[in-house]
């Protein structure tokens, strides 16, 4: 949808030039304005799918809500000049990220972890299919039974003293064996 529009983000110092360009009418520089900071929007979206993967699924629908506060901020930039002053790409990306947050706020999207069963029925899941993927992917991370055991015992809320008893091993051996079943999940989503 955006492969047309620019790659390679707007400097602080074209975003200068352009934002007084719309203080003064310009309908070229508004649009320049707006298509040279949609990176700025992909930017701000794998920040959050970055800090929060369950939300991966939600991407599409961030980068509409950024675009969206995109072109109304360069909006406002022609309305309200007085609010931009003296760094409008910090106005821009900041109005962007704080639309994003308020729309994924609005969503009360939880992570989707797998848990054992009686637990499940406590949680609301939004979209079954995207849970059995998800718990499928999650699982699929794991290379021993003794990697299926820490996930069981995680969910359950087990300590990594309690999981390293059961599993009969240090609890330094425990952290390890949990960062390798996140290593592996993050390889598998890529």
């Amino acid at each position: 949808m955006l492969d047309n529009f620019a790659t390679k983000p707007l400097t602080a110092e074209e975003t200068n030039n352009l934002a007084v360009k719309v203080q003064a009418g310009d309908p070229q520089a508004r649009e320049d304005l707006i298509r040279g900071n949609i990176p700025l929007v992909r930017y701000r979206v794998r920040v959050w799918t970055n800090l929060y993967p369950h939300l991966k699924y939600l991407s599409d629908d961030m980068v509409s809500v950024g675009l969206v506060k995109l072109t109304e901020t360069v909006d406002e930039i022609f309305d309200r000049p007085d609010h931009i002053e003296k760094n409008p790409l910090g106005f821009i990306s900041v109005a962007i990220t704080r639309a994003i947050g308020r729309f994924v706020s609005r969503e009360e999207v939880e992570p989707k972890i797998p848990l054992p069963e009686g637990i499940v029925n406590k949680i609301e899941v939004h979209d079954t299919t995207e849970f059995v993927d998800f718990v499928d992917s999650l699982l699929g991370a794991c290379e021993s039974e003794d990697h299926k055991t820490i996930l069981i015992m995680k969910a359950k809320g087990a300590s990594d003293e309690e999981i390293a008893n059961a599993l009969d091993c240090s609890r330094q051996t425990v952290q390890v064996m949990r960062q390798e079943i996140r290593q592996n999940f993050e390889r598998n989503e890529e």
